[in-house]
């Protein structure tokens, strides 16, 4: 389940947003910070998984 705060139907990586920071929480929650219209954002993923992971860094990419 991905939770934050942009549009229902969008994610940040459409944007081609650069200077994610991503933070781990102990109970297995990965928060994602990023800059949207110059509003601080974040992403909440429960449950992180490496695909996860491999999915930001794709979207850090694009």
């Amino acid at each position: 389940m991905i939770t934050g705060l942009l549009p229902e139907g969008q994610s940040p990586w459409s944007y081609g947003i650069e200077g994610f920071n991503f933070i781990f929480l102990a109970d297995g929650i990965l928060l994602c910070f990023f800059f949207h219209h110059g509003r601080k954002s974040h992403i909440r993923f429960r449950g992180y998984s490496p695909f996860i992971l491999n999915f930001c860094m794709l979207g850090i990419k694009a």
